[in-house]
């Protein structure tokens, strides 16, 4: 099921020597502000690490085991109540629970989504960490992998200094859209959320996605009609009914997830519509989308796999088995129920 689809050159690792020689110190004076030990004047503090960022220097395994290792890994995510998000925590538990590591979840701090999390991780000293992170800057990520080993899921940027576990969103879409074009649907929308960031950087699932869908409507010959909503379930919900509601409903309804999609059933019904009038399609699979009050046609994206995958990934960086970054992709499966009946 999973395929390995790029893996960056490896380049030479700067070292304690060339820390200590940009900064002007000793190379235990490294070892000091590495480890936080006493005796270390803030002047000689603020340039090791002024000289640590400038050479992009990661400590090894062994380097951060002098510090003494927790043995606990972070896992960020986005948002709380996110079934699909469930599972990859799962997976991740599923993975470390005979290795001795416990799991630490972060999820976002006051409003500031994402970057506080991290930061709190980081602060927290946590031997490894496991993110989806669709707020943060590559050159961000890269900036905490040099000193924590990284692994993030979801995100298709490709990195010199975090692995990456995705699922083959591209490929997802595409078989969402042949199916809905094989049932003879030609008005179909997207209903998706606005992307965090510059798309070209940062290569979030969902961009991939509707890059899929206008692809696949333009080789048809076809306008596309792309919806934006809010994270807010109520958003999605009225940006659905809005839609469906006018003269020129769409014969499907395509959403960027599970919980979209859910929300667009809910506003098909209360509208007095069914299936046979709106076809609706999701992202994730979660669990609920197989119950048969809601049937609801969905993309598995195996969310339980694509955790147990990253806990190995990190494992292996923690401990030192592996230094150039991986990127490993899932093929994700159109799964068929009633919400696309005809």
């Amino acid at each position: 099921m999973a395929r390995k689809t790029g893996q960056a050159v490896a380049k030479r690792r700067p070292s304690i020597a060339d820390v200590a020689a940009a900064a002007g110190v000793s190379n235990s004076a490294v070892s000091k502000v590495l480890r936080n030990a006493y005796g270390v004047s803030p002047l000689m503090r603020v340039r090791v690490e002024e000289a640590i960022k400038k050479l992009g220097y990661r400590p090894l395994t062994s380097a951060r085991a002098l510090r003494g290792q927790t043995h606990v890994v972070g896992i960020e995510i986005p948002q709380l109540g996110n079934d699909f998000f469930t599972q990859i925590i799962e997976g991740v538990q599923q993975r470390l629970q005979e290795t001795g590591y416990t799991v630490m979840i972060a999820p976002p701090v006051d409003g500031e989504h994402c970057r506080a999390a991290l930061n709190a991780l980081v602060d927290h000293q946590v031997d490894g960490i496991i993110a989806i992170a669709p707020d943060i800057s590559p050159d961000e990520l890269n900036q905490i992998a040099r000193n924590t080993p990284l692994v993030m899921v979801g995100r298709h940027d490709i990195s010199q200094e975090y692995d990456s576990v995705v699922g083959d969103d591209e490929n997802g879409g595409s078989q969402v859209m042949n199916y809905l074009f094989g049932l003879g649907h030609r008005d179909i929308a997207l209903l998706t959320i606005k992307p965090w960031l510059d798309e070209d950087d940062a290569r979030q699932p969902h961009t991939l996605r509707r890059w899929s869908y206008e692809r696949a409507m333009e080789e048809a010959g076809l306008k596309p009609r792309v919806i934006f909503a809010a994270q807010d379930p109520a958003d999605a919900y009225l940006k659905a009914r809005e839609i469906m509601a006018a003269d020129d409903r769409p014969t499907a309804l395509v959403a960027g997830h599970d919980a979209m999609a859910i929300n667009a059933l809910r506003a098909l019904h209360d509208l007095g519509l069914s299936e046979t009038d709106v076809a609706i399609v999701g992202y994730d699979d979660i669990d609920i989308a197989s119950h048969p009050m809601i049937s609801l046609t969905s993309v598995r994206q195996y969310g339980n796999q694509m955790g147990k995958k990253a806990a190995e990934m990190l494992i292996e960086r923690i401990q030192g088995e592996r230094d150039a970054a991986n990127q490993l992709s899932i093929t994700p499966k159109l799964v068929i129920r009633r919400s696309s009946s005809k």
